[in-house]
């Protein structure tokens, strides 16, 4: 090696080193090791953010849906749309209904108010038609936590992006609104440098688009 390549090659060293140093993330079980995504500086806007771009789609109907982030005004709706759908009470749990309701409501809002204020391993997804939550959808990020997927085999990968909880109101559906959360998720995932997207079928799921 020249002395010219020497001297650039420790102007580089240098360069790495001055700049953010990067950490590990070590999964000892797999024996595997990873860097970990840098954190946002406050105030800053995180590259979830960055990668949904709001859209306002024309449906088949002539009708218009917008497609864009979950909302805080929005998460009491999208509280009340996943309870529709998605709550069910055992027979033997009947009489306790109205209290199991409300318990399940609390957490599921309480989860959804976090991902929209805080969570960066997730993206929440809300379609609205003018001012009213129509549908939502929600992507895992990789290694990022998979809600409601956690005893579905087989198992998706962890670093791969996870699609699940494609919601639509009832009098909305067969309008394409739920073709449209995925569109917008896919081009999420895109936008992030993610290349692949896994999602629970109907074998497992029944349609809620």
């Amino acid at each position: 090696m020249t002395r010219r390549a020497v001297e650039g090659a420790s102007e580089g060293r240098k360069g790495v080193l001055d700049g953010p140093k990067p950490s590990l993330i070590v999964d000892l079980t797999a024996g595997t090791a990873r860097i970990a995504p840098p954190r946002r500086v406050r105030g800053a806007p995180s590259p979830k953010d960055e990668a949904v771009k709001r859209v306002t789609v024309e449906m088949k109907d002539a009708g218009n849906v917008s497609i864009g982030c979950l909302e805080e005004e929005d998460v009491d709706d999208a509280t009340n749309l996943v309870m529709d759908l998605f709550f069910k009470v055992r027979p033997q749990d009947f009489l306790a209904k109205n209290r199991l309701k409300f318990e399940q409501a609390q957490r599921v809002r309480a989860g959804l108010m976090e991902g929209v204020k805080n969570a960066e391993d997730r993206i929440l997804l809300a379609a609205k038609v003018g001012n009213v939550l129509v549908g939502i959808s929600e992507v895992s990020l990789p290694y990022g936590k998979r809600y409601g997927a956690e005893k579905l085999q087989p198992r998706a990968p962890k670093d791969k992006a996870y699609l699940s909880d494609v919601a639509v109101s009832p009098t909305q559906r067969g309008r394409g609104i739920g073709k449209q959360l995925v569109l917008a998720a896919e081009r999420a995932m895109a936008n992030m440098g993610e290349t692949v997207i896994y999602s629970e079928n109907f074998v497992t799921a029944s349609p809620k688009y």
